[in-house]
């Protein structure tokens, strides 16, 4: 539950989006040694994930890292990157 995408909450269409929605939770995860959406219930997990932000990463990490991050958690999937558009990032 806690990296699923907001349209796999809403049983959405699959395509690879989802899968930068789970790598920019992890990679959040990392930098800011938080899991990215949480709670006690599953469903205020859920609520969290559909409706608020994430936490903003510390300024210690770079723009560009933290711009990535940000781009892979946006809550519409055809705001998000592909998988292309990150690998030929440089």
């Amino acid at each position: 539950m806690l990296y699923k995408s907001p349209e796999a909450l809403r049983n959405e269409p699959i395509n690879e989006k989802r899968d930068m929605w789970a790598v920019g939770c992890i990679l959040h995860e990392i930098c800011s040694e938080k899991v990215t959406f949480t709670a006690e219930k599953t469903e205020l997990i859920r609520k969290r994930i559909l409706e608020e932000e994430p936490e903003p990463l510390p300024e210690t990490f770079s723009f560009i890292l933290r711009s990535i991050i940000w781009y892979m958690l946006q809550k519409n999937p055809k705001n998000r990157p592909s998988p292309i558009t990150i690998l030929n990032l440089p």
